[in-house]
């Protein structure tokens, strides 16, 4: 196997770990974690295995290096990942976020001019029959205070 033949590919991972190492932290999606997760710990196991090799090619010996260690650590994440995937999997998927859903309807009924005049109407409605009740109601306790006061005043004229 010639150096050369190994060159080429090692060239294009160098650009494709360089083109996902300058994407924004701030700009990978928050949505989808464990997809994350698992692409940092990808680089972390690709990064390692290259530094390996390059310590097979320099005639170290890799085995009782530090890279070792690093290597069992980053195959002990996988597992985890996969576990953690494995029960995510099993995981009702359609599930909702009351709050999310929530602030979406308001937003879109308080940005929809017609139905938002809909819902004032309605409030103003509601009010004016509340207030409607509320005059009849103190209306039939002032008359029926009259009634009691004038029965009284009754009762005591005809003693």
């Amino acid at each position: 196997m010639d150096l050369n033949s190994i060159e080429t590919p090692l060239f294009e991972v160098e650009k494709l770990i360089e083109e996902v190492i300058k994407i924004p932290y701030e700009n990978r999606s928050e949505s989808d974690k464990l997809t994350l997760i698992k692409l940092n710990v990808m680089l972390s196991f690709t990064i390692n295995s290259l530094f390996f090799g390059y310590l097979k090619t320099q005639g170290a010996n890799p085995s009782k290096h530090a890279v070792k260690s690093e290597l069992n650590r980053i195959r002990e994440k996988f597992q985890k990942i996969s576990k953690i995937s494995e029960i995510m999997a099993k995981r009702p998927k359609n599930r909702i976020n009351e709050g999310v859903v929530e602030r979406i309807l308001e937003h879109e009924l308080n940005s929809n001019v017609e139905v938002k005049d809909n819902i004032k109407l309605k409030k103003k409605r509601k009010a004016e029959e509340l207030e409607k009740d509320v005059v009849e109601e103190l209306e039939n306790d002032e008359d029926s205070r009259l009634a009691q006061i004038k029965k009284s005043t009754e009762r005591k004229g005809k003693r």
